[in-house]
């Protein structure tokens, strides 16, 4: 829970424009987005997006749906769990006639698939991409 805002992290971080970091141009990055836009954007332009995350220090399991383009949500959940570590989980459904297609094509697999080989390359051996 956000000291100050009175609503669960995960739920600023993905639901919340402009709850983003790196916002101050003249600082040096290290990191691929701006402004916390990339995972908000996913959640605008989906169907449904459903977000998951463990503390395992905390023995807690956060989930929380939105739907309707960011629309409509779901109230948060909160529920114990026992893990032996920290993980999260996205997905979503991309409104794909925002976007004029019906399907993905090949072209947009093949930039998926090097997003994937992408990011696994860039991780640490104990994650799991």
């Amino acid at each position: 829970m956000h000291d100050e805002h009175k609503i669960y992290i995960p739920e600023m971080i993905f639901g919340h424009l402009l709850t983003g970091s790196n916002f101050d141009d003249d600082e040096k990055k290290i990191v691929g987005g701006r402004n916390g836009y990339g995972a908000k954007l996913a959640n605008i332009y989906s169907k449904k997006f459903i977000v998951e995350c463990c503390d395992h220090q905390r023995g807690l399991q956060f989930s929380m749906t939105w739907s309707n383009n960011m629309y409509d949500k779901s109230k948060p959940t909160v529920k114990n769990i026992k893990a032996s570590k920290d993980w999260v989980k996205i997905t979503f459904f991309p409104d794909l006639p925002r976007f004029g297609m019906q399907s993905f094509d090949e072209d947009i697999l093949s930039l998926f698939e090097k997003r994937v080989y992408d990011v696994a390359g860039c991780t640490r051996k104990d994650i799991k991409v």
